[in-house]
């Protein structure tokens, strides 16, 4: 009796520690996904910045249409949330796995 107590106390505690692993790395995952965009939003708005100083410092030249840097960071926006989405099912699935 005692060793069955004992054995299913190891196995609780290994699947605790499996989850808070998993649970570790999905926030791992998802800190690097939004540093990623960041940093590409980041390298658009510099870019748009110098072509309207660009723009500006031109006479008589209108300011630039940046439009398709819009549709850019509106897909790069898509492609986190996909992203995102995705490490939160593997952590959900390994939240259901555990339960069994």
């Amino acid at each position: 009796m005692k060793l069955k107590r004992k054995m299913q106390k190891s196995v609780q505690a290994h699947c605790e520690k499996m989850l808070t692993d998993a649970q570790r790395q999905a926030e791992r995952e998802s800190i690097e996904k939004i540093e990623a965009y960041k940093k590409y939003e980041k390298h658009v708005y510099r870019r748009i910045e110098k072509e309207r100083q660009a723009a500006a410092s031109s006479t008589g030249k209108k300011m630039p249409d940046h439009s398709h840097l819009e549709k850019e960071l509106d897909q790069a926006i898509k492609q986190l949330q996909t992203e995102l989405l995705e490490i939160e099912m593997k952590l959900q699935d390994a939240l259901l796995i555990s339960r069994k």
